[in-house]
């Protein structure tokens, strides 16, 4: 039976797609994620609490769901994935409120947040198919 987490990694920040124990280009992505959460709970007026709440839900669930499909990280990643993301949506939704834009700077920040977000996924997933791919021809 494979272990719910893998062993503690030794980097505690990682500068690539591989899992620090703490921080790695995923980090990123968490955090990039949970920001446009955010700017879509001040668009929606969805108060800071309530946004904190639900996104360290769905983060939570999200990790969850990797463990399920074997995506294995070590406790630590997955704890610090959850603030990160948590984080990232309080981070933007407080700075959006200070900036107060408009709605069409708003269209605008989360466009370029999601095509900075989008551009990482597929790097870091095209990395780690690569990798899943020379791992099964071995």
């Amino acid at each position: 039976m494979r272990p719910l987490f893998e062993q503690q990694v030794p980097e505690l920040i990682h500068f690539g797609w591989a899992h620090g124990r703490y921080l790695d280009f995923w980090s990123f992505i968490h955090i990039l994620t949970g920001s446009l959460f955010g700017i879509l709970a001040y668009v929606f007026a969805i108060p800071l609490f309530t946004t904190t709440l639900c996104i360290a839900g769905i983060a939570t669930l999200y990790e969850v769901f990797e463990i399920l499909l074997r995506v294995s990280e070590d406790a630590q990643n997955v704890a610090s994935d959850i603030v990160l993301t948590t984080g990232g949506s309080v981070l933007a939704q407080y700075l959006i409120g200070t900036l107060q834009p408009t709605f069409t700077t708003e269209i605008f920040i989360f466009t370029g947040v999601s095509i900075l977000n989008i551009t990482l996924l597929y790097a870091g997933w095209n990395h780690y198919l690569k990798k899943k791919l020379l791992s099964i021809k071995k």
